[in-house]
C-alpha cells in the first residue's frame, strides 16, 4: 500500500506507517501543491493524508476514485466534498480530540493579548517608546467574572470555556446546533439566541466550521450589537 503525504509529518508517524509495511511518498516542496499535481500524486496512489489547505472537491475524487481512504490532519472537514466521497464510497478520517486543548490554549492566549493591550505594548517596545510610565494609562480590560460567549460549543468551545472559568471566574453562555446538558451542568453555562450572544458577551470565542450556515454570520450588522469595549475571537479556520 502507498500513502501520498502533502506534508513532512513527525517522524513517529512515518515509523508507525512504515512499521505497518506502507510505502510513503512525501510532498517536501515549500509551497502549495496544486490541484493538477494533488491529483497526479494521488493516481499512484491507494491513500491520501491531506494537510494544509487542499481542496477534496468532486474533479479531484472522481480522477482519483481509486482511493481507498483518505486522512486530513486537521479537525475542520469543509474542504472536502464529503457527500461525492461517500458516494463514491471513499471514507474520509479526520483529528478530532487531540487538538482540542491546543487550540483552546491559542484563544485564551488571544483574549489575554487582547484585553491586556500586548500587541499595541509590544509594538510601543519594538518603537522605544517605553520610557516614561503612566499608571492610569492603556490598563486594558480586568476579563475576571466577566461573560465569555462561546459560539459553537464543541470540543474546542468546551475547552475554553473550563479554562476561563477556572482561572478567571467568568460566565459561560453559548449558541449551538445542539444543547450541550453535560457543559450547562459542569460550568453553569446558558444557552442563548444568537442575538443574546452578541448583546451580552464580554469576550466572544468563535469555534465553529466554515460551511453554509456559518459563512458571514458575523457581518457588519452583528458586530453593530455587540458591547464597545467586547473582545472578539476567532480560532476556527
Amino acid at each position: 500500500m502507498t500513502v501520498f503525504i502533502t506534508r513532512e509529518i513527525f517522524d513517529e508517524g512515518l515509523a508507525l506507517l512504515k512499521s505497518k509495511g506502507i510505502n510513503v511518498h512525501i510532498w517536501k516542496e515549500k509551497r502549495e501543491i496544486t490541484p493538477e499535481e494533488l491529483i497526479d500524486h494521488c493516481k499512484n496512489a491507494d491513500a491520501l493524508m491531506s494537510a494544509g489547505s487542499n481542496y477534496i472537491n468532486a474533479d479531484f475524487l472522481h480522477q482519483c476514485s481509486h482511493l481507498k481512504v483518505i486522512s486530513l490532519h486537521s479537525v475542520g472537514y469543509d474542504k472536502v466534498d464529503i457527500a461525492e466521497a461517500t458516494r463514491l464510497k471513499i471514507p474520509v478520517g479526520h483529528i478530532q480530540k487531540i487538538l482540542s486543548g491546543p487550540t483552546s490554549d491559542i484563544s485564551l492566549l488571544l483574549m489575554l493579548a487582547v484585553s491586556r493591550k500586548s500587541f499595541a505594548w509590544h509594538q510601543q517596545i519594538l518603537n522605544g517608546r517605553w520610557d516614561f510610565f503612566e499608571p492610569t494609562k492603556n490598563l486594558g480590560i480586568d476579563i475576571k467574572e466577566k461573560t465569555l460567549g462561546i459560539f459553537g460549543m464543541g470540543n474546542i468551545g468546551m475547552d475554553m470555556a473550563r479554562k476561563c472559568v477556572s482561572a478567571y471566574g467568568m460566565k459561560v453562555i453559548y449558541t449551538s446546533r445542539t444543547r450541550k446538558h453535560d457543559v450547562e451542568k459542569e460550568l453553569n453555562a446558558r444557552p442563548v439566541s444568537f442575538e443574546e450572544l452578541l448583546r451580552l458577551s464580554d469576550v466572544l470565542s468563535v469555534h465553529c466550521t466554515l460551511n453554509s450556515e456559518t459563512k458571514g454570520k458575523f457581518d457588519k450588522s452583528a458586530f453593530a450589537q455587540m458591547k464597545p469595549t467586547s473582545i472578539f475571537i476567532n480560532t476556527s479556520r
